[in-house]
């Protein structure tokens, strides 16, 4: 083989960072339902707590009640 490898192309409007938006984050937790929503890899913690009633704030080094 000689040259370059072959870029890949991308389409607008896709990513693949293998996170979801809000709007696909809000369709999957609405079709889990889950009891409580604790929110742990994410920069916006705040986000779930004003979207959701379920969702629980967690602090670092504070302790959560999981029943």
């Amino acid at each position: 083989m000689t040259g370059e490898p072959p870029k890949p192309e991308f389409i607008r409007g896709f990513h693949a960072s293998g996170h979801l938006s809000q709007n696909d984050l809000v369709k999957v937790i609405e079709e889990i339902n889950p009891d409580k929503i604790i929110p742990i890899h994410t920069q916006h913690p705040k986000w779930f707590t004003d979207h959701f009633d379920n969702a629980t704030h967690v602090e670092n080094g504070v302790p959560i009640d999981l029943s």
